[in-house]
């Protein structure tokens, strides 16, 4: 059970037990008292009678009494307690609790409606000896207020007219004073728990019960061994029975599945010709191909082999751009012409100064420098013929220079 929930009972049943020892005390009091000796002014008080006045008090409002005020104080004081007690369990959800709240709601209020019995309402009505009429209440009584008061010769009104009933009277206020005390702290209390985690009484774990070891037995050493060598022998027996069973269930696997058994011939090559026989890939027997055939039937199927098409010539873009630009554009081919003349013309006279030298005097030097220079000439001729039908732009270029040969030796 939770732990809460102990606690409100717990001030339940403590409440309840004051609660009704106050009752019991209120409505027993004028009979204890007459029990014990009868009062002379009368019956002190009637408990049904006083109970209905003190209810009746708690409504007049009379904040100009100072008793009433007090009581009403502290009837505000527990009414808040119990309306926070209320809301609590309203936001908790916990209907089962509001059977404690009416609990102490009816308690609460049969206290309220005893201390106004005590000390707003009044108990009894008496005639003094002078004729006036006296209002007497139970807490005057208990104050002992009542004693120079007569209502005949050396008869004081008092209430509560024997001294034990008396104290009863002390000790029923202080029940209700305890009850109403418990009305407060009890709404509080539970109110607060409501909003607080639940915490679960764990249980206490039981008791390990201790087992006593069992006692060890004497190990019979022969008879272990005994036991083992028996074991020993029924395994071999078990394993020698087994071996024709095994053997025939692989016997008969190997047949269910084709595979031979050496013991199905006579002899070994018998039974490596009927395996042979049972296998597929030693039936296929070798083909001979003719070679010739072999690689053209290759050849044909492997493209690397074929006869490859001659790769297409790589045109430079730009060149044939420059050529058809100069066969289109009359100021290339006006200029190309005139390269032509120009190249005419020197090496015409190039050869004309060279056969001018070939005539002169014979020296070796000369013939060498000749031979050179017709060389270098001839080079240049071929390179600049090429450079000009590659480049037309360097048909605008100046001739070149050739160096001058002298008849003079260095």
């Amino acid at each position: 059970m939770k732990r809460r929930t102990r606690v409100d009972l717990a001030l339940t049943i403590v409440t309840a037990v004051f609660f009704i020892a106050a009752v019991a005390l209120f409505f027993l009091l004028p009979v204890i008292d007459n029990a014990i000796a009868e009062n002379p002014s009368g019956v002190g008080y009637y408990p049904v009678t006083l109970a209905v006045d003190g209810a009746l008090a708690l409504i007049t409002f009379n904040f100009a009494s100072i008793r009433y005020l007090t009581v009403f104080i502290a009837g505000c004081v527990v009414g808040v307690f119990f309306l926070f007690w209320l809301i609590a369990l309203i936001v908790k959800k916990q209907p089962k609790k509001l059977i404690f709240w009416f609990i102490f709601l009816i308690m609460a209020a049969a206290c309220g409606i005893m201390a106004s019995g005590f000390i707003i309402a009044s108990c009894r009505e008496v005639t003094l000896m002078s004729g006036a009429k006296l209002k007497q209440y139970l807490v005057n009584d208990l104050l002992n207020m009542y004693s120079s008061y007569r209502v005949a010769e050396d008869v004081a009104p008092f209430i509560l007219y024997n001294f034990i009933t008396w104290i009863l009277g002390y000790v029923t206020v202080g029940l209700i004073a305890l009850t109403g005390l418990f009305c407060i702290l009890t709404p509080f209390v539970s109110g607060i728990n409501c909003f607080r985690k639940e915490k679960v009484r764990k249980a206490k774990p039981a008791k390990a019960v201790e087992e006593k070891p069992a006692e060890e037995e004497e190990v019979d050493e022969e008879e272990l061994a005994r036991q083992k060598a028996e074991a020993r022998l029924i395994s071999y027996v078990e394993y020698k029975a087994g071996i024709s069973a095994r053997n025939k269930e692989y016997e008969e696997l190997c047949r269910a599945n084709g595979i031979p058994l050496p013991g199905d011939e006579d002899d070994e090559e018998a039974y490596y010709n009927d395996v042979a026989a049972r296998l597929s890939c030693l039936h296929e027997e070798p083909v001979e191909e003719d070679d010739d055939e072999y690689y053209r039937v290759t050849a044909a199927q492997l493209g690397c082999l074929q006869p490859q098409p001659e790769p297409a010539p790589v045109v430079d873009d730009d060149e044939e751009y420059y050529k058809r630009m100069s066969k289109e554009l009359a100021v290339f081919r006006y200029t190309k012409a005139r390269q032509e003349a120009d190249d005419e013309r020197y090496y015409a006279s190039l050869i004309k100064e060279l056969d001018a030298l070939n005539g002169g005097k014979e020296d070796p030097k000369k013939e060498v420098a000749i031979s050179n220079l017709k060389r270098s000439a001839a080079a240049k001729r071929a390179y600049y013929e090429r450079l000009a039908k590659e480049l037309p732009c360097l048909q605008f270029q100046k001739d070149p220079v050739e160096p001058e040969v002298s008849d003079d030796e260095d």
